[in-house]
């Protein structure tokens, strides 16, 4: 059940990049001038999606979550993200976490293009 969730988190998440990215290029040809505002709602919509899809995933990974789990992402987030990646997929977590790194920066990067 879980990992069905966890699906629907990480659809969530890549078609919240997309619509991202599409604001930031309908705000590059239409001239509509700063989106701080949309970037500041993107970034909390990113972090809420991203913290969910890990609970979700942890559970259905068979991941021995410490009692504290949520609390550990949330507040350590720079350094059990990292460790929580590495432990369950070792060499490949790397590049899992490169790759969310870059579903986030999308966006961003897409803006620069003014």
């Amino acid at each position: 059940m879980n990992k069905r969730k966890a699906r629907v988190v990480i659809i969530s998440l890549y078609g919240s990049c997309l619509i991202a990215c599409l604001a930031e290029v309908l705000a590059i040809f239409n001239g509509w001038g700063n989106l701080s505002g949309f970037r500041a709602v993107w970034t909390v919509v990113f972090f809420l999606l991203f913290w969910h899809w890990i609970y979700y995933e942890s559970d259905s990974q068979e991941f021995d979550r410490p009692y504290n789990f949520g609390l550990s992402i949330n507040t350590f987030w720079f350094i059990y993200v990292p460790w929580y990646f590495i432990s369950t997929r070792g060499g490949k977590g790397v590049l899992t976490m490169l790759g969310f790194l870059l579903l986030f920066w999308l966006p961003f990067i897409v803006g620069l293009f003014r």
